[in-house]
C-alpha cells in the first residue's frame, strides 16, 4: 500500500513537472534583423549563438511610421512569419530591465539585465511568451546591435 502512495506521487510529481517545462511555442531563429526595425538589441539561447552563428530569436528597437512618429517594437519570427509587437509597458527595477510587448494575440515579456564585458555590454534574462493558452519560458543573452 505505501508503495503505491510513492508511486502515485511520483507520477503526480512528473506531470506537474512536465507541465511546468512545456514551450508550447517555438520562436524561430533568423540571421538577419528586420527591414522595419532599427534595431538596437537582440537576444537567442546564447551571446555564442548570436555572435559565432548569427542567430537571432528576438529583436528590439524602433519602428519609423510614414507619419514621421516612430514607436518601440519587437520582432520574432513564429512558423515562418514575421509578427511585429509593439512596446506596451517598460520599467526598470535596479539593472533588471523589463518589457512587454503585444500584438498579432502574442504578449511577450521580456526581462534581463546588463552585464558589462570590457568595452561592450551583453544582456542575461529571459522572455516568456503567450498565445491564448500557449506558453513559453525561454531563457535568453543579449548584444547590442552594432550593425
Amino acid at each position: 500500500m505505501k508503495q503505491i502512495k510513492h508511486f502515485n506521487a511520483f507520477i503526480i510529481l512528473l506531470l506537474l513537472s512536465g507541465c511546468a517545462a512545456s514551450n508550447d511555442i517555438q520562436l524561430e531563429k533568423v540571421t538577419e534583423t528586420s527591414e522595419y526595425l532599427h534595431c538596437d538589441k537582440v537576444f537567442s539561447n546564447s551571446r555564442d549563438s548570436i555572435i559565432q552563428l548569427n542567430q537571432i530569436m528576438i529583436q528590439t528597437g524602433t519602428i519609423d511610421t510614414t507619419d514621421e512618429r516612430s514607436f518601440k517594437a519587437a520582432i520574432i519570427h513564429i512558423q515562418g512569419k514575421e509578427v511585429i509587437l509593439d512596446l506596451v509597458k517598460a520599467h526598470q527595477s535596479h539593472s533588471e530591465r523589463h518589457e512587454q510587448y503585444t500584438g498579432k494575440g502574442y504578449k511577450l515579456e521580456l526581462n534581463y539585465e546588463p552585464k558589462n564585458l570590457g568595452n561592450d555590454t551583453m544582456y542575461i534574462g529571459n522572455c516568456e511568451i503567450w498565445q491564448g493558452k500557449l506558453h513559453s519560458d525561454i531563457k535568453v543573452e543579449g548584444i547590442r546591435n552594432n550593425l
